[in-house]
């Protein structure tokens, strides 16, 4: 072996190395370019939650700019509605626009003037009094985005899944009389597949309380979790497109 052959060796395996690098980051499928935040605003909010809930909105704004999503796409707020005819309504919405150049510095000017916009908006984010209508209102985001469908998108659940409304209630007794099969049943009845799902479904959770204002044992909040992400998966086609994250 001549000794130009050895020394290229190493060479050789930092080209193979990249171009499998090349290869596989073009296999992962992109993150899907709009997203739809559904953040619980019911007077269970206690302490410092608001606040909580607030720092990982902005983060996740952050975030959705810096994976660049093509111009149009949108990021976009959703809340419990406090009256009205639907249980949830849009209350901001972002739309990704051209940069220009330089676009690393048009992208962290946008960036920057979302996050100050979207602090000061949570700030004064309205409560609602009609309880904790969490099937119901991720129900009414599915139905708008299959009246106006769009290429895949992402929807994140900020909430402690504590269901109460006239339809359905995730309550400690309720969850004692009833097997999951019954409630993923009737979950379903009130949130169906919709006709174009969301590519991935994140839940980001906190403990909830009951009414007694005791913290819920953390087996009834795990089991309300499996619940909500059962009946994510039966959307996305599987279990892999749903994920959970806790907010502290």
């Amino acid at each position: 072996m001549s000794q130009e052959h050895y020394h290229s060796r190493p060479l050789y395996r930092l080209l193979a190395t990249a171009l499998a690098a090349v290869i596989l980051a073009g296999c992962r499928p992109a993150p899907p370019p709009d997203l739809e935040v559904l953040i619980d605003n019911s007077r269970s909010l206690h302490g410092d939650l608001p606040q909580a809930i607030g720092t990982c909105v902005v983060e996740k704004a952050g975030a959705w700019v810096q994976q660049a999503p093509p111009p149009g796409s949108r990021f976009r707020i959703w809340i419990f509605a406090p009256d009205g005819e639907y249980a949830a309504q849009e209350y901001v919405a972002y739309t990704m626009p051209t940069l220009k150049a330089p676009a690393f510095k048009h992208r962290a000017r946008f960036t920057a003037e979302m996050k100050a916009d979207l602090e000061r908006r949570l700030q004064c984010t309205p409560f609602t009094h009609r309880g904790s209508p969490v099937i119901e209102a991720i129900g009414h985001v599915t139905h708008v985005r299959d009246l106006s469908p769009k290429a895949g998108y992402h929807l994140v659940v900020i909430s402690d899944l504590m269901q109460t409304s006239p339809r359905l209630e995730l309550t400690p007794l309720q969850l004692a009389r009833q097997k999951d099969s019954v409630l993923i049943t009737r979950m379903r009845g009130i949130a169906p597949i919709p006709q174009c799902p969301p590519a991935r479904v994140t839940f980001i959770t906190y403990p909830g309380f009951t009414e007694g204002k005791k913290p819920l044992p953390d087996r009834l909040h795990q089991r309300i979790c499996r619940l909500f992400e059962e009946l994510a998966a039966e959307w996305t086609g599987g279990p892999t497109a749903v994920a959970r994250e806790s907010i502290r």
